[in-house]
């Protein structure tokens, strides 16, 4: 769980953003969504962690890979919550993430992923997300 190790809290920012609140409301969840979610909403999670170095030492600077799920029964609602999230992780200069400050973010991947659920539609991004650690 990110809300606590020293790493970005995505969730904490995205409640943040008017844009995705306006679309999403509270329903942005870690790792899974509670059982029986219905309608628009998201779940992200980190995939992964890389480490940056300079020739002389490692460095503080980290880069956590994040997948960022949107879910919903409407095509058009999935892209425009899509779209509002990554306004705000890319193209918005994110300072911090909860108590971890951002360098940079960026978006790795975007794509529509088939959904076991009938009827439901899943837009995936990835994004990896540079901090300094603690």
């Amino acid at each position: 769980m990110t809300d606590q190790t020293g790493e970005p809290n995505v969730r904490a920012y995205l409640v943040t953003v008017t844009e995705v609140t306006a679309l999403l409301g509270q329903r942005i969840y870690s790792q899974r969504a509670p059982d029986g979610s219905r309608g628009l909403y998201a779940v992200y999670q980190r995939s992964g962690r890389q480490g940056e170095s300079t020739f002389c030492a490692p460095d503080d600077l980290v880069g956590g890979d994040y997948q960022i799920d949107v879910y919903g029964r409407d095509d058009q609602e999935v892209g425009l919550a899509a779209r509002a999230i990554r306004r705000a992780m890319v193209e918005t200069r994110v300072a911090q993430m909860g108590p971890v400050a951002v360098k940079k973010v960026f978006l790795v991947n975007d794509f529509d992923s088939v959904d076991p659920d009938p009827g439901l539609v899943r837009r995936t991004q990835l994004y990896t997300i540079w901090y300094a650690e603690g």
